[in-house]
């Protein structure tokens, strides 16, 4: 329904390949200045080293409450939000979090500019499924790793990663639906669900997903979506 009032200067995020290649590096240095910033939880997790670990940290404790429930979408769109924040606050980001439309690579998801050695760094290697390139090759995470930090890790789905339940014609599909609850649903069981499932590794595990930077690109696009059928 028609809504009144709105905001007066929304903010603005934009698609990751639309960005240019300097635009792209500051978002990614302010990631990695997250994951070098002392975390700022007032609990005793040893786990828990940065400000990135915090954000990991939130999702995988409440991952059962905020997957499959009514809180899905607006549970996530307050995290990246935060997240958002954090990046400007901690590391003087100016930028806004980009989003990743993987329906611009649904048909040949491996190839993303996403997954590229200047960008997030593509698929895991060897039995250990670490990523070996991209901006985060060289750091570690702690969720989910109880013996110490590990690699952030990726084990792409064999053939087309079943980019076809994440494409354009899914997404009008659900754009065209009118009832909240079908809504949800679908998006989370769908192309949210799809998406993790193609990546794998930490991405692929829920309550780890957020230990790979992906997460929150990922979900600024399941954001955009759902801000596009309000």
């Amino acid at each position: 329904p028609p809504r009144s009032g709105g905001c007066g200067f929304p903010t603005v995020r934009n698609e990751w390949r639309s960005l240019s290649a300097a635009a792209q590096t500051r978002f990614l240095s302010a990631v990695k200045c997250l994951m070098a910033t002392d975390s700022v939880l007032d609990i005793s997790k040893k786990q828990l080293r940065s400000v990135y670990d915090d954000f990991a940290y939130a999702h995988f404790t409440l991952v059962a409450n905020v997957h499959g429930t009514a809180s899905f979408l607006a549970w996530h769109r307050t995290l990246i939000l935060l997240f958002e924040y954090a990046l400007q606050d901690f590391c003087g980001y100016t930028g806004t979090l980009p989003y990743w439309d993987w329906t611009l690579d649904a048909s040949n998801p491996s190839a993303s500019p996403i997954f590229s050695d200047g960008a997030f760094g593509g698929n895991g290697q060897g039995t250990s499924q670490c990523i070996t390139n991209g901006a985060f090759n060289q750091e570690t995470v702690t969720i989910n790793h109880p013996n110490g930090p590990q690699c952030i890790t990726r084990n792409f789905m064999d053939g087309s990663m079943n980019g076809e339940l994440f494409s354009s014609a899914i997404i009008q599909n659900l754009a065209s639906t009118s009832t909240w609850g079908v809504f949800q649903q679908g998006i989370f069981v769908g192309p949210h669900s799809a998406v993790h499932n193609a990546v794998g590794g930490d991405f692929g595990y829920p309550p780890a997903a957020g230990n790979d930077p992906l997460f929150y690109v990922h979900h600024a696009q399941i954001d955009r979506v759902w801000a596009q059928w309000q």
